[in-house]
């Protein structure tokens, strides 16, 4: 029998930005809040980000930034802005 041990990884210094507006994400399921979008993870991984957890479900329009997490309103959004963040990939 053969056992997998799982190890969380941090990274350093990834950009992160925030969307609102609803839609289908790439996975196929309708956007909510917990939701992250990355071009580089496979879609359903989970990832902590600034100490929440959020599950990639969508894909980027650009490569300008690392990770997009989706927030409930525009105010949260604007709020939220671009920062950088270390990550956790689960």
């Amino acid at each position: 029998m053969l056992l997998l041990t799982i190890t969380p990884v941090t990274c350093q210094g990834y950009i992160c930005t925030a969307y609102t507006g609803g839609g289908i994400t790439a996975s196929g399921v309708k956007v909510s809040v917990g939701m992250a979008a990355c071009n580089w993870l496979p879609l359903g991984t989970h990832v902590i980000i600034n100490g929440n957890e959020y599950v990639i479900t969508d894909r980027l329009g650009t490569d300008s930034v690392d990770f997009d997490i989706y927030m409930a309103t525009e105010e949260e959004c604007i709020q939220f802005g671009i920062q950088d963040f270390p990550v956790t990939v689960l």
